[in-house]
């Protein structure tokens, strides 16, 4: 098999969905694939037995599927993974080194909002834009101003709360109005304060 040495991979791992990008020219997705590390996790003892061996597996495939090297991939692991303890985030960092020689990078908030920003600032210049990130287990919303970021929340909260309290949400009837999801999200923001004055706001997430 002939690599391609001017292909990047890039992949956004949070609490509940992976997702794997390539950039040659243009930035693609290639393929998404859920774990909902949020179940049995704990930040002491990790992410669940069954969790980290579905996301070993998946890794094993798609690094062979991909042909990723250290050299050209770049994982970039958010949400429920930030709060683990030390020691955990260093085991997960030293088996991605040894078994896949990948670096699992675990970013913190500051730097995903800022990137974030980033990424949207061109667009929007000279409007204030409240960009609105939702994960499995996080949500971060960021304000920016120009090209400034004037303001940062980041919750613990995400789809996964939702999922949870309406599993099934999902399907074709799930047997829940939406008033009464509007009201159970509006409690989990009820502590929440927002400015009145966006130009827009952008919601993005997996």
């Amino acid at each position: 098999m002939e690599v391609d040495t001017m292909k990047n991979y890039y992949i956004d791992l949070g609490s509940s969905t992976i997702k794997v990008y390539c950039y040659k020219n243009e930035l693609e997705l290639l393929e998404e694939h859920s774990i909902y590390f949020k179940n049995d996790f704990d930040a002491e003892k990790g992410i669940s037995k069954n969790n980290l061996e579905e996301l070993c597996d998946y890794f094993k495939e798609i690094k062979s599927k991909y042909d990723l090297k250290y050299y050209n991939t770049n994982i970039f692991v958010t949400g429920i993974f930030r709060n683990l303890i030390q020691e955990r985030k260093q085991e997960l960092v030293k088996l991605f080194n040894d078994k896949f020689d990948l670096h699992f990078n675990i970013i913190s908030h500051g730097i995903e909002n800022y990137y974030l920003a980033k990424a949207m600032e061109n667009d929007y210049n000279n409007k204030k834009v409240l960009i609105i990130n939702m994960g499995g287990k996080t949500t971060e919303l960021v304000t920016f101003v120009g090209t400034k970021i004037t303001d940062t929340k980041n919750l613990t909260t995400g789809v996964a709360d939702l999922l949870n309290k309406f599993d099934k949400v999902n399907e074709k009837y799930s047997g829940n109005s939406v008033e009464e999801m509007e009201k159970f999200v509006e409690a989990k923001l009820s502590s929440i304060s927002l400015d009145k004055d966006y130009d827009c706001a952008i919601f993005t997430g997996g």
